[in-house]
């Protein structure tokens, strides 16, 4: 959160391990910083007994990731998940889908299914084939979107 307190930026998407569950000993504290820095929290807002976390043995749950964003961004979000079928670490990603931002035919994108009853976007991105004009592009829709709405 120090990098956001120092830059320029706008609008702004932060998300990460935060060690910090709602209803625990600190998140009032986590809550105030957020309103501070004006963010809202996307997943705690869109989620309801969730978690993000599972230790080794699957005895112990928490909800210690978490993705908050500027405002204008929050109204942008059309989906907020926690992909638990997903086995890349004790900790299940948080998947965020924007409504409309940035759509256009770009082979990068292909289309993915993430499992039965999942409710998440029908195509991503595939980062890694972008180039640096892909990219640009894409920086270039995402500011223009943003300052739309």
């Amino acid at each position: 959160m120090a990098l956001y307190e120092d830059s320029a930026a706008v609008n702004i998407v932060l998300c990460g391990d935060f060690n910090c569950q709602p209803g625990s000993r600190f998140y009032r504290l986590y809550a105030d910083h957020i309103l501070d820095l004006y963010l809202v929290e996307c997943d705690v807002n869109r989620l309801f007994n969730g978690f993000t976390y599972c230790n080794d043995s699957g005895t112990a749950t928490s909800w210690i990731d978490h993705i908050m964003c500027s405002n204008r961004i929050d109204q942008l979000v059309e989906n907020v998940d926690s992909l638990y079928h997903y086995i890349t670490s004790d900790h299940k990603p948080l998947f965020l889908s924007l409504h409309n931002v940035g759509a256009c035919e770009n082979p990068t994108v292909s289309p993915v299914s993430v499992g039965q009853n999942v409710s998440v976007a029908e195509f991503v991105t595939d980062w890694k084939r972008c180039d640096d004009a892909v990219l640009y592009q894409y920086s270039c829709m995402l500011d223009d979107s943003l300052r739309k709405n």
